[in-house]
């Protein structure tokens, strides 16, 4: 949440290839209809207040809004009304990254001790063969 809130519309770019997200140095590809969504929100910023930098000081914020939605707590309120729970999502996308990317990698990515990268590693690859014995032996 804390970089989304500081997004900016040059963040947002569109070649032959499909449209992306730049997070710190690394480009994210974008579903097309994500895409379609911030080309809009670029072209018509919704917002009832203009937080914006001021004017030749750089780029206007992706998602403008009131200065209470502009802390991280305060966007996740917001998703969380519309029925999208950033907690849960967080929590996917962490393990998931866990299961593909090597423990030294993940702490660095995540600014987590190597310890727990390792931890979360060995969670992701837990097979469901193991989670169907486990439940064999229960019955």
């Amino acid at each position: 949440m804390t970089r989304i809130v500081h997004l900016t519309t040059d963040c947002f770019k569109r070649d032959q290839d499909g449209a992306y997200i730049t997070f710190d140095k690394a480009p994210v590809l974008l579903p097309p209809t994500l895409a379609r969504l911030i080309e809009q929100q670029i072209a018509n910023p919704v917002t009832l207040s203009m937080v914006q930098p001021a004017p030749g000081s750089g780029p206007a914020f992706l998602f403008p809004g009131p200065l209470a939605h502009r802390r991280p707590q305060g966007l996740a309120m917001q998703l969380l009304e519309l029925g999208l729970p950033t907690l849960a999502a967080h929590n996917t996308a962490t393990i998931a990254i866990a299961a593909d990317l090597p423990p030294i990698v993940t702490s660095d990515l995540f600014g987590v001790h190597v310890n727990t990268a390792v931890e979360w590693s060995v969670l992701a690859q837990d097979s469901w063969a193991d989670y169907l014995a486990a439940r064999k032996g229960t019955e």
